[in-house]
């Protein structure tokens, strides 16, 4: 893998992470899995 494919990657994968944390902390509480 190129280093720029790898920061690619990353930068995804954060980019989820901070869409989850987002959604995450919008959404209502639940206590469900």
């Amino acid at each position: 893998m190129r280093v720029k494919e790898c920061l690619d990657a990353a930068g995804i994968a954060r980019a989820d992470m901070l869409a989850w944390s987002a959604a995450l902390n919008t959404s209502p509480p639940r206590h469900d899995k």
